[in-house]
């Protein structure tokens, strides 16, 4: 009897447990309508068409990057065989140049400081832009015009001209190079010192530039700037493989 009764208890715990699970633990859900499998497979086909046109693409531009290299590869090989021309041409350019140019010329130099004094606290300074006039001693005067001697008083040197011309730099250093063997007259025209307009310009400084450029007292141009500006004008001999050094400080401005 009691073997019975839990037999029989056992089946009922079974069954509500059974019960139990179907219709209150389970979920309910329908199965999927047709509307919503055809919703699916179209949206699984967009996916799919949109990874292949993703992959063409990549694809193309692979291709695409291939191109440009081999086209840059292309242009770099022209450049480089095009170098042996250019160098030849720069060559020829360098020759012609060279051939229009006494070369044997070169045979000695000057350079040297041109300062001034600034004041008693800051002290010496460079005579920026300070002019250097060169002028061999057996210079054909004839050759020069009136607007040859003020490109000098610039400190510019005239065309197929023997006369050198350069300008102190910021330091008031300069240098004048490829000077052939010869005695010169060096003028050197300062650019920070005036001088006194009443005292005249000193007497051997005219006649040298008179006998050397044939200029007189009322020219215009290097004239002008030997009244306003202090200058020292001093004779030179320029030896081959030699570098002449002359410098000169004018002291404070009048």
């Amino acid at each position: 009897m009691k073997a019975a009764m839990m037999i029989l208890l056992m089946i009922s715990t079974s069954l509500n447990v059974f019960f139990t699970y179907q219709f209150y633990i389970k979920p309910n859900v329908p199965p999927p309508s047709i509307s919503q499998r055809v919703d699916a497979n179209v949206q699984n086909s967009t996916v799919a068409t949109q990874e292949n046109s993703t992959a063409l693409n990549d694809k193309n531009n692979t291709k695409e990057v291939k191109n440009i290299e081999q086209e840059n590869k292309d242009v770099t090989n022209t450049s480089t065989e095009s170098k042996p021309e250019s160098k030849n041409e720069s060559q020829q350019a360098t020759n012609i140049k060279n051939k229009g140019q006494d070369t044997s010329r070169g045979k000695g130099s000057i350079k040297g400081v041109i300062t001034w004094q600034y004041n008693d606290f800051v002290g010496t300074k460079g005579d920026v832009g300070a002019v250097i006039i060169l002028i061999p001693a057996d210079f054909n005067k004839s050759s020069l015009s009136e607007k040859d001697i003020i490109l000098l008083s610039l400190g510019i040197t005239p065309k197929n001209c023997d006369i050198y011309t350069t300008k102190a730099d910021g330091y008031g250093n300069y240098q004048i190079n490829n000077l052939p063997e010869n005695d010169y007259v060096l003028l050197v025209i300062s650019r920070k010192t005036f001088r006194n307009l009443n005292e005249p310009i000193p007497q051997y400084t005219l006649n040298k530039l008179k006998s050397l450029l044939g200029v007189s007292n009322s020219d215009n141009g290097l004239m002008t700037s030997l009244k306003l500006y202090n200058s020292i004008l001093k004779e030179v001999k320029i030896t081959e493989g030699e570098e002449y050094q002359f410098s000169n400080d004018f002291g404070y401005t009048y």
